[in-house]
């Protein structure tokens, strides 16, 4: 019996031109037996030509020529999924590839220090990811610092005695450091510490006052160009920083309208409501928290938050008269002792639960505006936590017995002095919702009001349409295919 692999070079139809209607097909040999009489082909016009397995010179079995409704249902499942999986992620790819360049040498390269804090649950679930897209920045960090819990030292030191770390922290400049746990406070409290005390001590290192620190969450996918963002629209700011590496730069003249001098900068945050309610951000995105992705110009915000990363500077939290050419170096007790965000004391109970309402609280009373900036033709940050179930913070909440309402709540009211005496940071409420209110709420919160803008918004297209596809194109390189490389130099 001839093989099932075996395919003849004639046509299974019985259609065919060449013999009559009643040539029939052997069953046997696979092979059509035709009626010798041949047809007549007169004045009848030619039949049409049906392209047969055969023709195509392959190999098929005959049990798969003529497939049956269930095997083409499975060739549907089979297309489908390959377009799915295989050819809309590929197109992803290529339509996103303008908003992941190869990295390429930057004169900003080597300057920020990036700090995070993590813990043992995370250090292989979102920390990884989170890593390559910091690997991946356009403007290459000088550090990547990850603030680790103490007691977790000889856990995570094995496992990177084991090799259990994955290559994502081989890079040198991925530093682990082991501190006390101060909550979510620990991404910066040491870091703050750390470069005060420094600059207090060492008279030739006043320029520790002046480091750009770059503040990020542990549980998300950064944009490729959040480093230089950040760190171009500083030094266009603060010409005469030590760090700027094109010293007296022209381009601070297009930001000297905004006031942006000594701000600190980030991509997302939310402005305080007169009622001094904390506005949570799965309901209020577009409304009262406000993305760098969303806005063409910088706007004035209540406080930044870490998920989306924001550049602040250790001089920011020291009283301005302390500061040189203002007050002589060294002070006369250390600079950490005059840093209010260092202490907690006084503080609600709730204050070291609630990172971003503390740090931007103290750059409130310092007179340091936060301001959102637009962020170009990049992917948004996008969170982790939902993926890999790892919500320590609200965790850590309900042990202490509070919700994040109530905790930042708390916070808002601590500081409603420092809020009011700022101005420019209060959202417009619409007339409407203020209707259950007394005419003094109203008035009072007209008052604080005043000078109140809404954002620049962007297009339609780029919130809507760019911004999505761009965020897809972040997970399939952060998850599947990788980041473009370039001059690691």
């Amino acid at each position: 019996m001839p093989s099932d692999l075996h395919v003849p070079l004639l046509p299974l139809s019985s259609r065919s031109d060449d013999f009559d209607d009643d040539s029939q097909l052997d069953s046997d040999t696979d092979t059509l037996i035709p009626n010798r009489q041949p047809k007549s082909f007169g004045r009848s016009s030619p039949k049409s030509f049906h392209l047969s397995a055969p023709l195509l010179l392959i190999p098929i079995p005959r049990r798969w020529r003529r497939p049956r409704a269930h095997s083409r249902l499975i060739l549907i499942f089979v297309l489908a999924f390959a377009s799915t999986f295989l050819i809309v992620p590929l197109f992803i790819h290529v339509i996103t590839a303008p908003a992941f360049p190869t990295k390429i040498p930057s004169p900003y390269d080597d300057i920020a220090i990036v700090s995070l804090a993590s813990s043992l649950s995370r250090l292989r679930k979102t920390l990884p990811y989170t890593l390559r897209t910091l690997h991946a920045q356009s403007v290459r960090p000088r550090e990547i610092r990850i603030y680790l819990p103490e007691r977790e030292e000889q856990d995570v030191l094995q496992l990177r005695i084991e090799g259990s770390l994955g290559k994502e922290f081989e890079s040198e400049r991925v530093k682990l450091y082991f501190v006390a746990d101060q909550g979510p406070g620990t991404k910066f409290l040491p870091l703050l510490a750390e470069h005060l005390t420094a600059s207090h001590y060492d008279p030739s290192s006043l320029h520790y006052l002046s480091q750009p620190l770059i503040i990020l969450d542990d549980d998300h996918l950064y944009s490729p160009s959040l480093v230089s963002t950040l760190l171009l629209t500083h030094f266009a700011t603060t010409p005469n920083s030590p760090f700027n590496p094109l010293p007296l730069s022209n381009s601070s003249e297009e930001y000297a309208f905004q006031n942006m001098t000594g701000a600190a900068l980030g991509l997302r945050g939310q402005r305080i409501r007169p009622s001094l309610r904390w506005a949570n951000p799965y309901y209020a995105n577009g409304r009262y928290t406000v993305h760098g992705w969303q806005i063409d110009e910088a706007y004035r915000t209540g406080y930044l938050t870490a998920n989306a990363g924001y550049l602040i500077l250790p001089s920011y939290f020291l009283p301005p008269t302390m500061l040189p050419p203002t007050a002589p170096h060294p002070p006369s007790s250390p600079y950490p002792a005059h840093a209010a965000i260092l202490n907690y004391t006084g503080a609600p109970p709730s204050a070291h639960l609630v990172d971003d309402m503390w740090i931007n609280g103290h750059l409130s009373l310092t007179h340091h505006p936060r301001l959102i900036l637009p962020l170009p033709a990049s992917p948004p940050s996008l969170a982790l936590d939902q993926v890999f179930s790892s919500k320590l913070l609200t965790s850590n909440m309900k042990k202490s017995g509070v919700s994040r309402q109530e905790a930042n709540d708390a916070m808002i009211h601590y500081f409603r002095g420092a809020w009011e005496e700022e101005g420019g940071v209060w959202f417009r409420e619409d007339e409407e919702e203020q209707e259950g209110t007394d005419q003094g709420e109203r008035e009072e919160g007209q008052r604080k009001r005043k000078g109140a803008e809404d954002p620049v918004w962007s297009s339609w297209w780029r919130r809507n349409i760019l911004n999505r596809v761009w965020a897809l194109g972040l997970v399939w390189r952060s998850f599947v295919t990788g980041f473009p490389e370039g001059d690691p130099s």
